[in-house]
């Protein structure tokens, strides 16, 4: 029921040299920087193929807390120009209680387009932390699960050939990094007055990791749980 256009011009920077830089794709363990690459075509499928960054490049983005209220959530670089929509659907508020309304659905577009490159939602029978990422035609892709009881244990994005990344949280929720299977920093997500501050390393799926933290965002901001705010809103 979506039909995919042209992908949006993505702003790339050239990646940095140093390893100490969050963005450089390290091993998140800095005694693992020497493991031997994975074999070829062992990584994880493309959720977005044409929004794959470039061998050299970070891609850097900006998201709005999740604190954000409304349906559309609109995505910038790092100038502040549009690139990516995201459209949140909502369940009604459950009654007898003064609960705010549930998101049950995350769309990913153009900043300019209402097709849709994919989407993440809760399924009928998920858990109260559980999101399911589908490409753009409805196919399963991956599913996002914390890792514990708590916010604080971070998340797990496993995809259907049994490839992940894992969300941790350092300085006390101030910063996500993303690592996928091979311990590797993928990612990095910054929390900062106006929002988020993500950059996605080399080879990277921009799209895959979007839906990830809108997912993610979606699942702290409806869950019971309010002692441990993984994503701080400032």
């Amino acid at each position: 029921c979506f039909q995919e256009k042209r992908p949006p011009q993505v702003e790339m920077q050239e990646a940095p040299a140093g390893p100490g830089h969050p963005c450089s794709p390290v091993a998140a363990h800095p005694e693992q920087t020497s493991a031997a690459p994975a074999a070829p075509g062992s990584g994880p499928l493309h959720l977005c193929p044409h929004l794959v960054v470039p061998q050299g490049n970070v891609c850097r983005m900006m998201v709005p807390l999740e604190r954000a209220s409304g349906s559309m959530i609109l995505i910038t670089d790092i100038c502040g120009l549009p690139v990516f929509r995201a459209f949140r659907a909502f369940r009604n508020a459950a009654h007898g209680r003064s609960l705010k309304p549930s998101i049950r659905r995350v769309v990913l577009m153009g900043a300019t387009s209402d097709d849709a490159f994919a989407f993440c939602w809760k399924p009928e029978g998920a858990g109260l932390l559980e999101f399911e990422i589908c490409h753009q035609s409805g196919g399963p892709f991956a599913a996002i699960r914390a890792n514990g009881p708590a916010l604080s244990d971070g998340f797990l994005i496993s995809t259907i050939n049994d490839s992940w990344i894992r969300f941790q949280s350092y300085l006390e929720g101030c910063t996500l990094s993303g690592i996928d299977e091979h311990d590797q920093i993928v990612a990095t997500i910054e929390t900062c007055s106006t929002g988020h501050s993500v950059c996605i390393g080399p080879l990277v799926d921009v799209g895959l990791i979007l839906l990830s933290l809108l997912g993610v965002q979606a699942l702290v901001q409806t869950s019971s749980e309010d002692r441990v705010n993984m994503l701080p809103a400032g």
